[in-house]
């Protein structure tokens, strides 16, 4: 028995290792989850009240606005214009009527 009991308890210890090292495996992959689902935090800026932020919205839903509903150069040199929504509607319209195969 004297020889069997040294090989028992190194299967033990190592049991006891393996055990707690899954063990610490696990707690780090909750650990990481629960980390990655939390939201980030709201970044500071300069807009921190409600009006303030609303002021920003609006001023960015004005212009939207205007370039949705204006001609502008996107790029001059290249030739690349900004139409109206509804003119580019429109000539989208025009070319689908003019390429329309025949109806038989």
């Amino acid at each position: 028995m004297s020889n069997n009991a040294p090989a028992s308890k190194k299967i033990f210890v190592l049991n006891a290792v393996v055990i707690a090292a899954i063990f610490a495996l696990f707690a780090t992959i909750i650990y990481l989850v629960a980390r990655m689902t939390q939201p980030l935090p709201i970044a500071s800026t300069s807009a921190t009240t409600a009006a303030e932020r609303a002021a920003t919205l609006a001023d960015l839903r004005a212009k939207e606005n205007a370039a949705a509903t204006s001609y502008g150069w996107i790029d001059e040199q290249k030739g690349i214009v900004r139409l109206p929504i509804d003119r580019a509607v429109e000539l989208t319209i025009q070319d689908l009527n003019k390429n329309r195969p025949p109806v038989r």
